[in-house]
């Protein structure tokens, strides 16, 4: 069964985009721009996720988790890592993916900056192949995006080195890594 989501951001065009990229992925999908109307309007017990944007402040989110897990123990919050449609879809389905799988394929995801480029330490659990999806956000939020397949890696810790010129040094940047249609990992690349 996939979730019925409920989306809470304060931009419109990103939430209609999303809402329609899940019901494209066979998800239920309803949204909202204000926080007190999706407190009013929607019943918790109608989701079973709640994916929030970076515009809506902490204190609202606070309050909207309270109030929807003291009707909805079981829901599921996500906070949207940045307003790019494919990102988010894959952070949704990695939550929900989360809550059924047994034990991760993928684990202890870091980034380090190095002379040469930034390096990826990861573990893998079992042998695979990797797709790995790279966004960047430049300061007008449009969206710069590379992939990369990494074929038949063996189980174990893994060092990729990524050339400089994927990362920029300002942009925030995000990466997704799948396996097939599985969604491993995304999250913020932050460099130590």
């Amino acid at each position: 069964m996939k979730p019925r989501t409920l989306l809470i951001g304060k931009r419109k065009r990103i939430l209609s985009q999303l809402s329609k990229a899940l019901w494209d992925e066979g998800w239920q999908a309803s949204w909202s721009p204000f926080v007190e109307t999706a407190l009013k309007t929607y019943d918790p017990t109608a989701y079973d996720l709640v994916v929030t944007g970076r515009g809506i402040q902490l204190y609202d989110k606070k309050v909207l988790r309270e109030r929807f897990e003291t009707r909805n123990p079981a829901i599921l919050f996500v906070d949207g890592l940045a307003p790019v449609i494919p990102l988010l879809v894959d952070q949704v389905k990695l939550a929900w993916a989360g809550l059924t799988r047994r034990k991760p394929v993928l684990s202890a995801v870091e980034f380090e900056q190095t002379e040469g480029g930034t390096k990826m330490h990861f573990q893998l659990e079992e042998p695979s192949s990797l797709a790995i999806a790279l966004y960047r956000l430049n300061l007008l939020y449009r969206t710069s995006y590379e992939a990369i397949t990494l074929n038949h890696i063996g189980q174990g810790h893994h060092d990729i080195l990524f050339p400089s010129s994927l990362f920029g040094k300002r942009s925030p940047q995000f990466i997704v890594i799948k396996r097939g249609q599985e969604v491993l990992a995304a999250q913020a690349v932050v460099t130590r």
